[in-house]
């Protein structure tokens, strides 16, 4: 855009602003009819009430147009390429807002989230919070009571800006938002999400989710290969300028065996990976066999036929799986010793941006892995990376073994599930800093390198995404445990994705932090680029 239809267009917002002046009269409707339906006396608001209404909604109305003039002013006196759509200006809520109670919350949405000279003048602003941008981790600042916010601002940030309008403002506050970040996860990206958690893959038996992910990935990547154990890589060749690095997350997840078929044709079973002996009774299960799958529940004996109040749990190999047959002959001619067993796949949907599911232990890492690359490819970085979907974590790390030695990057950055610990029945010496919605978890220590570490964090400050720390002092229990002594030693870390309910069939994560992870790995990889060596400085 030249010049000239750069100041034309600002023009244009400038005009916008002063139709939109008439907002006075919105936001006093909107805030007067608001307090009044709380209190209940909607027909009984007094005429100083409504005055004071009237005056809050004037004072927004004038930053509103006064911010936009200072905008136009802007661009007529320096040259700035601005894309300006048209302006809309709500009211948001009345009343308590993250604790704090404000005459009114505003917020201005901008159609194009480039309009360059409202960020500049954010940015330029004193703010009365006592912070400069770095100190206050965000691109917000605050202006006789005006809080200029913009994009995808996290909770916490919401919350501070709300706090210093209501300790140092005039108890109102503008907030200037754009549209939803674009790695967001839209329908394509739930579906794959779905795909890859309805198609069982235990450890060894990866091969249906593989081919799921393999056929998602192969849509943007230059290239995909698979390795003779079902490792799948794919691949953007940067521009050879930048390092390589690798983003991974396992395919397989924990499930069960057959072990031996009894003679009145009841199934015993075995774990595979870290399956917990307390949740399997009285689940429905598949067993996966080669002339296809077998329906089938774990049995358990009902109450009350039991001795209730000093039962404990069987082991695993003291369990069992009916399918129905009635004898060896009838259970052998559907399944046989060796078998894969998962417990029935099913994906709900719960309150906010909640998500349960059994394996999500690691699909969730499978997905951001894929995503990450996308966000690779869609912005053409220099680096070359990598998305990895390993086989076998669960039972010992194997494919990140074979990953770590045949493809030997730069970096490499493990994403796996990992502990939120903010549900009640934690117990107290177990709990820990990893809340669910609070953002993805970077690791420190062990395996973690510190040049990695700190890639992640600078990507993450410059995505403005929150993200968490974790302790891993001695190891981190994911594949980053592997590809950091492979070779020489690969430079590696663990990113987390909190989950909560960990190797059960109920494991919940939230949308949100699924969506930073894959937000964070895309700023990593275009970070990537500046980094000459990974290697410790002595």
């Amino acid at each position: 855009m030249d010049a000239g239809l750069s100041r034309l267009a600002v023009l244009g917002v400038y005009l916008d602003f002063l139709v939109v002046v008439e907002v006075g009269q919105v936001v006093e409707f909107g805030v007067a009819a608001e307090e009044a339906n709380r209190r209940g006396d909607a027909d009984e608001q007094d005429e100083t009430e409504q005055e004071r209404h009237r005056t809050t909604a004037t004072r927004v109305a004038f930053v509103v147009e006064f911010v936009a003039f200072v905008g136009f002013v802007f661009v007529f006196g320096f040259e700035f390429d601005v894309l300006a759509g048209r302006l809309a200006v709500r009211v948001e809520k009345r009343g308590a807002v993250a604790g704090t109670e404000l005459e009114a919350v505003v917020q201005v949405y901008l159609e194009e989230s480039e309009v360059g000279h409202v960020l500049l003048y954010a940015q330029k602003t004193d703010s009365r919070c006592g912070g400069d941008r770095d100190e206050l981790s965000g691109d917000w600042t605050l202006w006789s009571g005006v809080v200029l916010s913009w994009n995808d601002v996290s909770r916490r940030r919401r919350k501070t800006a709300l706090d210093c309008a209501t300790a140092h403002g005039d108890g109102f506050v503008v907030f200037f938002t754009g549209p939803k970040r674009t790695n967001d996860m839209d329908d394509d990206r739930r579906a794959f999400l779905d795909d890859l958690l309805t198609t069982p893959s235990p450890s060894g038996y990866e091969t249906d989710g593989q081919r799921v992910w393999v056929e998602y990935v192969s849509q943007f990547a230059d290239d995909v290969t698979v390795d003779a154990y079902g490792n799948a890589v794919a691949v953007h060749e940067g521009s050879g300028n930048g390092p390589e690095i690798a983003f991974t997350g396992h395919a397989d997840q924990i499930g069960y065996i057959v072990r031996d078929i009894d003679d009145d044709g009841f199934i015993r079973i075995g774990p595979i990976g870290g399956a917990d002996r307390t949740v399997s009774k009285g689940q429905h299960v598949t067993v996966h066999g080669d002339d296809g799958d077998v329906h089938g529940v774990i049995g358990q004996t009902a109450i009350h036929l039991r001795d209730v109040g000093s039962e404990e749990y069987d082991d695993l190999e003291e369990q069992f799986v009916d399918i129905g047959a009635t004898n060896n002959g009838e259970a052998t001619d559907l399944v046989e010793v060796g078998d894969p067993v998962t417990v029935e796949a099913r994906v709900r949907d719960l309150a906010g941006d909640r998500v349960a599911a059994n394996g999500m232990d690691n699909r969730v890492g499978t997905w951001s892995a894929a995503e990450g690359l996308r966000a690779a490819v869609e912005n053409d970085v220099d680096a070359t990376v990598y998305a990895v979907s390993t086989v076998q974590e669960e039972v010992g790390v194997q494919g990140a073994k074979m990953v770590g030695y045949d493809l030997d990057p730069d970096a490499m950055v493990a994403v796996d599930v990992t502990h939120a610990t903010d549900n009640p029945d934690v117990p107290g010496k177990q709990k820990g800093p990893v809340e669910l919605g609070e953002g993805p978890v970077v690791s420190r220590g062990s395996a973690n390198h510190p040049s990695v570490v700190s890639l992640a964090r600078d990507a993450a400050a410059e995505a403005d995404i929150d993200v968490q720390l974790q302790a891993a002092g001695i190891r981190t229990g994911t594949d980053a445990d592997a590809f950091y002594t492979s070779r020489s030693g690969i430079p590696s870390l663990n990113i987390g994705i909190p989950n909560r309910y960990m190797h059960t069939p109920v494991e919940v994560i939230s949308t949100t932090d699924l969506d930073d992870v894959a937000a964070l790995l895309g700023s990593m990889a275009a970070l990537a680029g500046n980094v000459d060596s990974f290697g410790v400085e002595l």
